[in-house]
């Protein structure tokens, strides 16, 4: 899996499978948000990295918490 620093764009999927099933998980972490498509029988499918935007206000959820509390610095 590979961060991906830009802008997350979602490419088209094709479903090969019958009935078009997929499950799709996604991992809200502090500094990344990952999301990996798996089909029915567990297989990954595809996986899309992407940085987390709120990353800007600190790597940890204490100085996301402070910049919330300044409105100037929250509101960038």
């Amino acid at each position: 899996m590979q961060v991906v620093t830009e802008k997350l764009e979602l490419p088209p999927l094709t479903l090969q499978n019958p009935d078009g099933k997929r499950l799709m998980t996604v991992d809200i972490g502090t500094t990344t948000i990952a999301m990996q498509l798996y089909d029915m029988t567990g297989k990954v499918v595809d996986s899309f990295p992407s940085v987390n935007p709120q990353v800007s206000y600190g790597a940890d959820v204490l100085s996301r918490i402070e910049a919330a509390k300044d409105p100037g610095k929250a509101a960038d």
